[in-house]
């Protein structure tokens, strides 16, 4: 698997710990990181990096539209969810869109 195989699974565990720094180095190092893992990044962003996370999101949405073609009720079901957690403020973090976009992510 050699350096590649192993920094695949250094990227699940800062996701899955939720080392949002650790994450985007290791993503960087990655020849190329799937559509799931994207979102993952970017959910991850919405929580510890507010201020990339609007850039991040609106990159990761084209990436679905080109990648997966999904149907317009898609689109618009995700690009809510997004824009919800873009939303955030001094009450939190929104749960329900988090829970909405990695429902889609298992799917992809």
């Amino acid at each position: 698997m050699g350096n590649a195989g192993s920094s695949y699974g250094n990227f699940a565990t800062a996701v899955k710990t939720g080392s949002y720094t650790l994450a985007c180095q290791v993503a960087r190092e990655l020849p190329r990181i799937g559509l799931r893992e994207a979102l993952q990044l970017t959910l991850l962003a919405a929580e510890k990096d507010p201020d990339r996370y609007e850039q991040m999101a609106r990159r990761w949405l084209v990436r679905f539209l080109e990648e997966k073609r999904p149907t317009l009720g898609l689109v618009q079901y995700v690009a809510s969810g997004l824009d919800r957690l873009g939303l955030q403020g001094p009450a939190g973090f929104d749960e329900d869109a988090e829970a909405r976009l990695r429902e889609v992510a298992e799917k992809l």
